[in-house]
């Protein structure tokens, strides 16, 4: 089904069968957002308006954006995702905006040792504590 119901307390969408099981259909409650309402998060803002126009838009430069976007996100990642996509055309999942795909099978973050091996150069986290130029020289030899 969709992701249309919304957490009453803090607006997240989810899943009707992601309700707490003591909940109703009618009044459901979540926990994997905000604890049913013991969590308090500020409302994100709206991003800057060119930044909104790299997803919302239809140029090219918003095209390109959008087809290397993984790139970017792993460029600044702490940890890799892993999974597998398998391409699909699903109705449900809409066209414009951030991409989506749908997860089936395991999901997992890898996370890295803080240095890297012996002859490896540095990845994820290990770029936030070499000298700066030597992590940008490697965030742009690892999106090449």
């Amino acid at each position: 089904g969709k992701m249309d119901v919304q957490c009453p307390s803090c607006h997240a969408l989810h899943w009707a069968a992601e309700k707490l099981s003591d909940s109703s259909t009618s009044h459901p409650v979540f926990g994997t957002c905000c604890k049913s309402g013991k969590v308090e998060l500020p409302m994100l803002q709206n991003p800057p308006q060119e930044l909104q126009h790299l997803f919302d838009g239809t140029d090219h430069e918003s095209k390109h954006f959008l087809d290397n976007i993984r790139s970017y996100n792993s460029a600044f990642a702490f940890v890799s995702l892993g999974l597998k996509v398998q391409p699909h055309n699903d109705p449900e999942l809409p066209t414009t905006g951030p991409r989506q795909y749908k997860i089936k099978g395991a999901l997992w973050h890898a996370m890295g040792s803080l240095l890297p091996e012996t002859g490896k150069n540095p990845v994820y986290a290990q770029l936030y504590i070499v000298a700066p130029e030597t992590a940008l020289e490697q965030r742009l030899a690892n999106n090449a």
